[in-house]
């Protein structure tokens, strides 16, 4: 609950922080530059050249046709043989309405596309799902200031209200996309939390349904009853179970298909009691009984997310046998994760996290190496990532760095983001692209940060730079960074220009001056 809540302020306070620099669709702010870069983390990174354009950023490693056939060329066997990572994009997008002077709601959700070209029919799919959202939220946003609006001065609704929809992707490649979608509800007469469901066959754009993937639905219900007694206590479950499961399924329940395993998503009070709130349940298919063959297929490299706290059975260290991976959090009083014990088998390591949160993934590449990835979320929605080596007898714990999963999304251990919180000339987060290291670690793969909150400074007066001059009053989106000495920003001609910073300490300060003293709307947080 603390993780959701810290999470949830951050997430839904920033956008009214930063009303006047909100993103656009049409930014390429969260599309991290292909710059390739070995000693990024330890040189301070050159600023960019005069002539750098705005809107030079690229997609997240696309390959080329030649690397990768048309998706429209593929037969279904060949498809299924051959498995390949899809990369997705996520961009956020806010709509509010009111004012200060009476209810002011607002509708914050994210879009997804696909950054590769060569699936046309998915993006098709995308494109059509994103209307769909935002004319959910933009309804949803009406009838929620009518009744608050309504019942404002009756004390039954909050000033603050709206719709949050939030993603998660828990696979993407050429056998399907399958993503989760978490809508909250808040602030008005009722809170509400739903979960759907969003499954795609890439190469044809086909929406897919549970009976499309699993080959026997009362194999799959037995199954299900028997993963759900297993990860919920007996006291917790409502009396006939099963009966309530066949319903459920029977109505497409909210499902997600990974790596040889699915998760279903029950709403708060569907088959437990109200106040255990929403389940996740992971059901694996260890003997392939259960999924249809194609989707038991994977590709040669991958990473997907595990559970915590139950085991959660494959091949950890490639000796052909199952293990059983265990990821554990030590709670404090004070509801924080002390520290994190992985166990595989009878064997583990443990290291200090002081966190509220752990998404782990497990991360298998090309060469047959295995890692466990566990981004973790602390005070102030910092992220940190946490690396365990899975490839000895035992688990052996690597080292941890600052930042998070960009948008969740972890699929391909080759080309992954990383997102980073910054704070010069404003606190924003700023996202890279990444491989994984021979050592397991995430290995930049550009040299400078894409800033994604689209924040935008006004300039107070005249600043004469290297590539040229910003003049009093000039608009001046934040662009790229190297963290330490350098903000590039987009003036509204489209032009760039590169200010230098001293950040030895407290102030930020521009030619010997305080920052403050040349832009405005500058913001830090936390």
């Amino acid at each position: 609950m603390k993780k959701m809540f810290y999470s949830l302020c951050f997430l839904l306070i920033l956008p009214l922080l930063l009303t006047s620099c909100s993103q656009k669709k049409e930014d390429n702010s969260n599309q991290p530059q292909s710059q390739n870069s070995a000693n990024a983390e330890e040189n301070p990174t050159t600023p960019p050249s005069s002539d750098t354009a705005a809107d030079d950023v690229s997609d997240q490693q696309e390959p080329s046709p030649a690397q990768n056939p048309s998706a429209d060329g593929l037969t279904d066997s060949e498809s299924q043989l051959q498995p390949q990572s899809i990369s997705l994009l996520l961009s956020h997008e806010s709509i509010t309405k009111g004012d200060e002077k009476e209810v002011f709601c607002s509708g914050y959700y994210s879009t997804i596309q696909t950054g590769d070209s060569l699936y046309p029919k998915l993006q098709d799919a995308l494109t059509d799902y994103n209307m769909d959202i935002r004319d959910s939220v933009q309804d949803t946003l009406d009838d929620c200031y009518e009744d608050c609006h309504e019942h404002s001065s009756s004390g039954n609704c909050s000033y603050y209200s709206g719709i949050y929809i939030q993603h998660e992707v828990y696979r993407s490649d050429t056998t399907i996309v399958s993503i989760l979608c978490h809508e909250s509800l808040y602030g008005c007469q009722e809170n509400e939390d739903d979960c759907k469901e969003l499954n795609i066959d890439p190469v044809t754009g086909k929406i897919l349904h549970l009976n499309d993937v699993v080959q026997n639905m009362d194999s799959l219900s037995s199954a299900l009853e028997e993963a759900i007694c297993k990860q919920v206590p007996s006291g917790s479950l409502k009396d006939n179970l099963s009966h309530k499961l066949q319903d459920i399924l029977e109505d497409d329940a909210a499902w997600n298909l990974g790596y040889q395993y699915l998760v279903f998503s029950f709403e708060a009070g569907s088959i437990a009691k109200e106040t255990e709130g929403e389940l996740t349940i992971f059901l694996q298919d260890t003997d392939g009984g259960i999924l249809k063959e194609k989707y038991q297929q994977l590709p040669d490299r991958y990473a997907y997310r595990i559970p915590t706290e139950i085991p959660f059975y494959a091949d950890i260290n490639g000796d052909g046998t199952t293990d059983s991976l265990i990821v554990h959090g030590d709670i404090t009083e004070y509801d924080m994760i002390e520290t994190i014990d992985v166990r595989v088998n009878d064997t583990s390591t443990t290291f200090e996290s002081w966190s509220y949160d752990i998404l782990p993934y497990l991360v298998h590449t090309e060469d047959n190496r295995n890692y466990l990835y566990l981004d973790t979320l602390h005070d102030n929605d910092y992220h940190s990532i946490s690396v365990v080596d899975l490839n000895g007898t035992s688990p052996v714990y690597v080292d941890t760095i600052e930042g998070g999963l960009h948008n969740g999304i972890f699929c391909d251990p080759e080309s992954f983001v990383i997102e980073t919180r910054l704070d010069l000339l404003s606190t924003y987060s700023g996202i890279r692209s990444y491989s994984l290291g021979d050592n397991g670690m995430p290995e930049v793969q550009q040299d400078a940060y894409d800033i994604v909150n689209g924040i935008t400074l006004t300039a107070k007066k005249d600043l004469k730079l290297k590539d040229g001059k910003i003049t009093a009053g000039s608009k001046c989106r934040l662009l790229r960074t190297d963290g330490k000495t350098w903000v590039e920003v987009e003036l509204e001609d489209g032009s760039t220009r590169t200010i230098e910073v001293e950040h030895n300490g407290w102030p930020q300060m521009i030619q010997g001056e305080e920052a403050e003293e040349y832009f405005d709307d500058m913001i830090f947080a936390g």
